[in-house]
């Protein structure tokens, strides 16, 4: 009996089962805790996601607001299958913010046992659309490069979309006129509405440095008239450094006054593609009237009857009209691109334009950003953006381009064809003379100084370069805002895939809470 008394392994195996129950209990109590600390975490994700969503929208009435963000809760909690969504409010705030809440029922193991109920877990999130306003340019490559692999069509439907995400943004707004837009289509040149011909800011009386066809804004316009030929809009750079800066034009100052586009007859009778002084043949890329310059005067060789120089510079000439000429010759050559748009609200015109656009003419970057510059600037020609330094503004550049910055070679005394840097000789780039890689550089080096002075005034870049070379890749770069803000599409259909990421970069809200 008394060895029977002295065994406690009976008592032991008692004490296990006693104690077994309550650990039991907080191991199912930690389960159940542990489930309810997951299903918080994926409540907060699923309301900020539809928090985001209902921001994004152009819902603005309270029960569009609900429904949506409802619609967007619900099929953000699918996975959850064991949690049930009792409650939940989307609310719009004056001030532009969605204020969202939600709770959700999970039915427990242990917790709450006795008392049959489920547990419940709350989120609350706060998401602020953007309340500043924005001034945005788009300076698209028109270039004749841009008719391949259809990259012209790419670019029209990616840009349509952009502007379709930005105009939503401006609908979504608690701000007036809360996105601006301009167009600059570009190539060799850009294009402005024709009745800026008139315009102050328009040089309507002095000769620009380099101009050796000495033609001033009012003669070249009178020349045109004179040819009963409208000018078509297109205009020349000014000379450095106003071809990096927005400075506003100056009568007081020649060099800063803008100059319309003028392409001179070029030696040999109309048509020709070759002329000859006698002893060289040169290149001819314009020539579309008779040089009026005779062979002879009173019986005797005319010296000027082989002079490059002189057949060019004579202004007489242009007083014949009823010329037949199209873009491909004439005053305008070159000049057959669609016309830039000033900043605007009119969606449904930009997008229009954006479909008129057509690929022609070579390829300066520099040029297209400079006017989509101005299309931002306080300054003249347009003065349309607000002040630098506005509170609650971005001022926004995007520029695309298929091509490297090219300045044709052409074999004759103007050391290139004409385009709206006029031609190289005149020294507009730096160099008066060169080889493809030189001209190549000078422009490069004028682009790489314009994206230094934008930035320096708080504009924000884009950069979207199509099928480009390594240095045009680094070029662009090196001129975005940073590395997030350049893309580099290797593949024309990714074309809108790089500018649908700029519209949501644009359109970025951030989660306040």
């Amino acid at each position: 009996m008394n060895q029977f008394l002295r065994r406690d392994d009976g008592g032991v195996a008692v004490i296990y089962a006693v104690s077994l129950i309550p650990l039991s209990l907080l191991t199912l109590t930690a389960i159940d805790f542990h489930r309810a600390s997951s299903v918080r975490q994926a409540l907060q994700d699923s309301l900020d996601a539809a928090a985001l969503a209902v921001a994004r929208s152009n819902a603005t009435a309270p029960a569009d607001v609900k429904a949506l963000g409802e619609k967007v809760l619900q099929a953000n909690l699918q996975p959850l299958s064991d949690a049930t969504l009792q409650s939940f409010e989307f609310k719009p705030k004056s001030d532009g913010t969605i204020v969202a809440t939600a709770t959700v029922a999970v039915k427990p193991v242990i917790t709450n046992l006795f008392t049959g109920e489920p547990m419940k877990v709350t989120a609350s999130s706060e998401t602020v659309r953007a309340n500043y306003k924005l001034e945005i340019a788009l300076v698209l490559d028109n270039t004749g490069s841009m008719s391949s692999n259809n990259k012209l069509g790419t670019l029209k439907d990616a840009a349509t979309s952009l502007v379709d995400t930005l105009a939503a943004g401006a609908a979504r707004s608690v701000e007036p006129d809360a996105v601006r837009i301009s167009l600059v289509p570009f190539s060799q040149t850009v294009r402005v509405a024709t009745n800026y011909q008139t315009a102050a800011w328009m040089n309507q009386t002095t000769t620009q440095t380099g101009n050796d066809y000495a033609l001033s804004g009012a003669e070249r316009f009178a020349k045109f008239q004179a040819m009963n030929i409208a000018w078509a809009g297109c205009m020349e750079s000014r000379p450095y450094p106003y071809d990096v800066k927005d400075d506003g034009a100056s009568s007081s100052n020649a060099a800063s006054m803008f100059v319309p586009y003028f392409a001179p007859d070029e030696p040999g009778d109309a048509g020709v593609s070759s002329w000859s002084n006698g002893s060289t043949s040169y290149e001819i890329t314009n020539s579309y009237l008779p040089d009026g310059i005779a062979q002879k005067v009173n019986g005797k060789t005319n010296p000027d009857y082989n002079d490059w120089t002189k057949r060019q510079s004579n202004v007489a000439k242009y007083g014949t009209s009823g010329l037949s000429v199209t873009s491909s010759r004439g005053p305008n050559q070159g000049c057959g691109l669609e016309p830039m748009t000033r900043l605007s609200t009119d969606y449904a015109a930009i997008k229009a334009s954006i479909k008129r656009m057509t690929a022609v003419g070579n390829t300066n970057v520099p040029f297209g950003m400079i006017w989509g510059w101005h299309t931002l600037s306080p300054n003249t020609p347009f003065s349309d953006g607000k002040p630098y330094g506005t509170e609650k503004l971005k001022k926004i550049l995007i520029v695309m381009t298929d091509g490297e910055n090219t300045n044709d070679d052409a074999n004759n005394p103007n050391n290139s064809s004409y385009s709206g840097i006029g031609y190289l000789k005149q020294n507009r780039i730096g160099i008066t003379s060169g080889t493809t890689a030189q001209r190549r550089t000078a422009i490069d080096n004028r682009m790489a100084e314009l994206c230094t002075n934008m930035k320096a005034k708080d504009i924000t870049v884009y950069t979207v370069a199509v099928q480009v070379d390594q240095t045009a890749v680094n070029l662009l770069k090196a001129c975005a805002t940073s590395a997030d803000h350049a893309y580099d599409v290797k593949n024309v259909s990714d074309m809108k895939t790089a500018f649908d990421a700029i519209a949501g970069s644009i359109s970025n809200l951030r989660i306040a809470k």
